[in-house]
């Protein structure tokens, strides 16, 4: 693209930008091909996949009763907490938490905690001062005691049994308490690699507590775990193609010498490393560059 926008007309030198309109054409063409028309290639295969499930013939109300079926596999019923009676233990106690969790500002507060912790979070950077290190570890220390005191509020409220049967309250709690654990090893002097990368890996893992608050994330989640058996099969799909082109190029190109990007890592001379290279073609990272090497002489 960018030698055609320096094209400047039959039998004269190229200058930098001197049609840069060109690109125009590339863009164009790149939205066209790599956009619609691979569209196009994935709705056939979709429509001959239904085809062979027997989908395709469905009505619509009968396509959503399938999905309905697929979704009760994956998704969990959501628990919903009781309400407390007067026989129960520490009646007004549970009785003002009950008001307090099932509320919507608790739900909007604890998002709201959320999103300032992951804010927090991103103003972190090397060499930072004593000061702001010091107003991270103290806010994080904040928004670790509000996260436990809202996990103990749930207990309370839905019970252990009806708490822990949920996945998300699951991952939740263990969070909490891995960021616990580790806080509390750091406040007594106990400091080592393990307990610093248990500290850091629980202060990320907060992040995904937003896609359990925010309903557009959890519904894209959950999508995404209706999907899954779906990748799955795609997933497994190529890996056979790229166990089929590694074994192909094995038997093509592991006699070219080593020159540029085909190296003692990158090359066809082992399995292993014929995988990695066309791992790395998928992701286009200098597939281009690997080509033209792959065109030289063999090994002297």
């Amino acid at each position: 693209m960018y030698l055609g926008m320096d094209l400047m007309g039959e039998n004269e030198q190229p200058k930098e930008n001197a049609s840069a309109y060109f690109a125009i054409f590339f863009v164009v063409f790149v939205v066209i091909g790599a956009f619609f028309l691979v569209n196009i290639f994935i709705g056939i295969i979709s429509e001959h996949i239904d085809l062979q499930r027997g989908v395709l013939f469905m009505s619509d109300k009968q396509k959503a009763w399938v999905q309905a079926k697929r979704a009760l596999k994956v998704l969990s019923v959501p628990i919903v907490a009781p309400s407390p009676t007067e026989n129960s233990v520490a009646y007004k106690f549970k009785l003002w938490s009950y008001q307090i969790v099932t509320h919507n500002y608790f739900e909007n507060g604890v998002l709201g905690v959320v999103l300032l912790n992951v804010a927090l979070l991103c103003t972190q950077y090397a060499d930072m001062s004593e000061t702001h290190t010091q107003v991270v570890t103290i806010s994080s220390h904040v928004f670790l005691s509000i996260y436990v005191v809202e996990c103990i509020l749930r207990i309370w409220v839905y019970t252990p049994a009806r708490y822990f049967r949920n996945a998300w309250n699951v991952f939740d709690f263990l969070v909490i308490a891995m960021s616990l654990v580790a806080t509390i090893l750091n406040l007594v002097g106990v400091t080592n690699i393990l307990v610093n990368t248990v500290a850091r890996v629980g202060r990320v893992l907060r992040v995904v507590k937003m896609i359990q608050r925010i309903d557009q994330l959890h519904n894209f989640f959950r999508t995404f775990l209706i999907s899954l058996p779906s990748i799955i099969n795609v997933s497994f799909l190529l890996i056979v193609a790229l166990v089929v082109y590694a074994y192909i190029a094995k038997q093509t190109f592991s006699n070219v010498r080593f020159q540029g990007t085909i190296n003692s890592q990158a090359n066809f001379r082992r399995f292993s490393n014929g995988i990695y290279v066309l791992f790395k073609d998928l992701t286009l990272d200098d597939w281009n560059n690997i080509m033209h090497n792959l065109q030289i002489s063999p090994q002297i």
